[in-house]
């Protein structure tokens, strides 16, 4: 299985001269605040792409109190099917999303590749 279709693609760089101040409250509650640079968000669309899982992580945390569940799908974009079949490390762009509400009763691909078209910019894209 996969998801095909167009998309949008986001990253975010640095602006060269431009600043803004941010502030947090760390730990032991101590303010600080830091001139960094502004982010600048840059948009890539893509038609006909072609988006495979690549890798599902597990994670498990128990303490006493404490159980923690989480898992991690990574995924790649390919320009289109037969471009990755060419070379899978040719690809446009991979990402992560952490998963929540899983029904480990149900087929667990299909419930990622459903999460994954939440995602901004993939919501266009169609099971293939």
């Amino acid at each position: 299985m996969a998801l095909i279709g167009n998309c949008t693609h986001t990253t975010y760089s640095d602006h060269k001269t431009e600043t803004e101040v941010v502030t947090w409250v760390d730990s032991d509650e101590t303010v600080h605040t830091e001139t960094v640079p502004l982010k600048v968000a840059n948009t890539q669309s893509y038609e006909g792409i072609y988006l495979v899982i690549t890798q599902v992580d597990n994670f498990n945390n128990w303490a006493v109190g404490y159980s923690n569940k989480a898992l991690i799908a990574y995924y790649k974009v390919y320009a289109n099917q037969e471009a990755r079949d060419l070379d899978n490390s040719d690809f446009l762009f991979e990402e992560s999303i952490g998963l929540d509400n899983l029904d480990l009763d149900q087929p667990l691909y299909s419930q990622i590749y459903t999460q994954i078209k939440q995602v901004e910019g993939l919501g266009n894209l169609i099971d293939g």
